[in-house]
């Protein structure tokens, strides 16, 4: 759902602090278009810049995940 999305977009950029884009350059996989019809799905992709450490990365997307999920009252 869109509600769900932009939520976490808003946590993504919170802690990246960089701008997050929504469906570009990327519009998602067959997967996710396929069996977004049984569940609500979500895909991330992250970029492979050197400018961000994976740890980083890990540790910034699971802060944002636990604020998307506070946010939804999860």
């Amino acid at each position: 759902p869109d509600p769900w999305i932009e939520a976490l977009a808003d946590a993504l950029t919170t802690v990246f602090r960089r701008t997050v884009t929504i469906n570009h350059p990327f519009t998602g996989g067959h997967i996710t278009r396929t069996h977004a019809r049984e569940l609500p799905w979500l895909q991330l992709e992250f970029s492979r810049t050197a400018d961000v450490s994976s740890a980083d990365k890990r540790t910034g997307l699971l802060d944002a995940l636990s604020r998307w999920c506070a946010h939804l009252g999860w």
